[in-house]
């Protein structure tokens, strides 16, 4: 079943990037996003890889509201959405120790570790 065509799922499945929400800026953008990512706490998608778009235009749009699902993101299955969990998760002693654990996993992706290098080494200056 396809997502309304109205949606931010909708435009991904479509080909169009949701990122541009935050330079609209539209109050309701982040109810459209988060419309998309918490319909299932799993964030069940038709798409895994949508979750990287949903996720990072969520946080783009506003920050705070996306606190939460960095923290999830982090144990996600596509990395790109590992990634951006690792840049933008709180600093909680459970994500750092998450994080520390991207970094030094050696069959983890290679933007996942380095994302997860550089959060590490910026939570340690």
């Amino acid at each position: 079943m396809l997502a309304p065509s109205g949606s931010v799922e909708g435009m991904v499945q479509r080909g169009h990037s949701p990122g541009g929400l935050d330079v609209v800026a539209q109050p309701d953008a982040v109810d459209l996003v988060l419309g998309c990512v918490v319909e299932d706490p799993r964030w069940d998608t038709e798409h895994s890889h949508a979750r990287a778009s949903l996720f990072e235009a969520l946080h783009a749009i506003d920050p705070v509201t996306a606190e939460p699902f960095a923290a999830e993101a982090l144990h996600d299955c596509e990395s790109a959405v590992r990634a951006l969990g690792a840049t933008t998760c709180v600093s909680t002693p459970g994500n750092l120790q998450r994080v520390t654990l991207l970094r030094d996993d050696p069959i983890e992706d290679d933007d996942v570790r380095l994302a997860a290098a550089k959060r590490v080494s910026t939570d340690n200056s």
